[in-house]
């Protein structure tokens, strides 16, 4: 994300910095059904935290999982903890910690409504086409929520353990990686970037993050 971050605080002084890897998953279908979900705590599919977990076994063991409060993505932050402690019980499983910040965008009355019955009866057209310009009644700005996580990305990288070569697993919502993965390839802003990303249940986005004199500054693994 290009934007200044904090300066290194003073145990990180005298130290090189190395590189920090931050995995970001995005929660399973939910039970809710085909519906606008934000800040609706909406109950996870088991199958879906199964097979989601299941992806987990073979991965490098986290420093630490960080998750969003909603339900749909603690209950798969604590599949994930269950999967690396299971594949391996001779370590400490990683612990767990909420982040709030890490939250769903509010949409306000539109929140939790069925997507279909939007499309008929809101200005959802105009949103999708430019969401800085129009907000729910009741929501949450677009631009109040990229400063949000950004503000979370930082804590994040602040408080990531100081050169520790695990990487960090971040359990949080479709918008929340959408607007990451646009500040780290300058489409910040840019409502096509969001229209034309698909990122399905489930997914997987692998980013690492350098320290340099401007910042930290991220980079997507695209594949990895």
């Amino acid at each position: 994300m290009h934007r200044q971050a904090d300066q290194p605080n003073e145990r990180e002084k005298d130290v090189a910095i190395l590189p920090r890897d931050i995995i970001f998953w995005r929660h399973g279908q939910c039970e809710d059904g085909a519906v606008l979900r934000g800040r609706s705590d909406a109950l996870p599919s088991e199958s879906a935290l199964s097979a989601i977990a299941g992806k987990a076994r073979d991965m490098a063991v986290p420093a630490k999982i960080i998750s969003s409060p909603l339900l749909r993505c603690a209950r798969l932050a604590n599949a994930l903890q269950a999967e690396i402690t299971a594949a391996h019980p001779e370590g400490n499983p990683p612990d767990i910690l909420i982040e709030p910040q890490l939250t769903e965008m509010d949409f306000g009355v539109w929140d939790g409504q069925p997507i279909a019955q939007l499309w008929q009866t809101a200005p959802m057209e105009a949103w999708w086409q430019d969401p800085w310009a129009i907000t729910p009644e009741g929501g949450e700005p677009m631009a109040a929520f990229e400063v949000r996580v950004a503000e979370a990305l930082q804590r994040l990288l602040s408080h990531a353990p100081l050169n520790d070569g695990r990487p960090l697993w971040v359990v949080t919502h479709g918008g929340v990686i959408r607007c990451l993965m646009a500040a780290i390839l300058g489409a910040e802003r840019v409502a096509g970037f969001y229209r034309a990303l698909e990122l399905d249940y489930g997914a997987r986005v692998h980013t690492r993050w350098y320290w340099t004199d401007s910042g930290w500054q991220g980079r997507l693994l695209w594949g990895s």
